[in-house]
């Protein structure tokens, strides 16, 4: 039975200033095991298969502390928690949680409205002219295709693919293309710059 989870990953900048990104996987569980163990996988293969590519992606001086995820549709479940500790590898400190680069999810859904996942954090000298640096496309662009790329659970428990998951109605539609903004974005909840 296909359930959505959730897989949420949480760190701060240099500055002590929080950030925290939400995707949703649609699992196909094809083992027995219960939510909870289906939530422990997700984080062991988003762990293996995306983690480095986000660190390539935030700037040196940010540190990931956690990812925790749970089962949001077939009756919830308990949300399994992983300590991560690990220093983002950008190619220099970061200029501020404020500053983002947004990629936009292109789904399946009818209605055009991409999902989005806001990159806090960008390391110092990524921003050029207007624009970003190129090395720094190229490091959001490996990221965004690795999300795109369905993950294997471990155990033979199936496979978890990336969703866009609308809370209210409880749809989901299957991510099939991704586009990386050319213009930065800011977030007004976190302004707060490095110091």
């Amino acid at each position: 039975m296909a359930n959505v989870y959730e897989l949420v990953l949480g760190g701060t900048n240099g500055g002590g200033n929080f950030f925290e990104n939400v995707w949703h996987y649609l699992l196909d569980e094809a083992g027995a095991s219960n939510a909870f163990e289906y939530a422990q996988h997700l984080i062991t293969a988003w762990q293996a298969a995306a983690q480095n590519k986000w660190r390539d992606c935030i700037g040196s001086d940010c540190q990931l502390n956690l990812i925790h995820a749970k089962r949001r549709t077939g009756g919830g479940g308990l949300s399994a928690v992983g300590a991560v500790n690990l220093a983002g590898t950008g190619a220099g400190q970061s200029v501020s949680n404020g500053l983002c680069a947004d990629i936009a999810w292109v789904s399946q859904s009818p209605i055009n409205r991409p999902g989005h996942t806001f990159v806090p954090a960008v390391p110092e000298g990524m921003l050029f002219q207007d624009g970003w640096d190129p090395s720094y496309v190229a490091s959001l662009d490996t990221f965004a295709q690795e999300m795109e790329t369905p993950l294997t659970l471990t155990g033979g428990l199936g496979t978890a693919t990336f969703t866009l998951y609308h809370t209210g109605p409880g749809t989901n539609h299957l991510i099939i293309a991704h586009d990386i903004r050319s213009k930065p974005t800011y977030l007004g909840r976190r302004i707060l710059p490095v110091i």
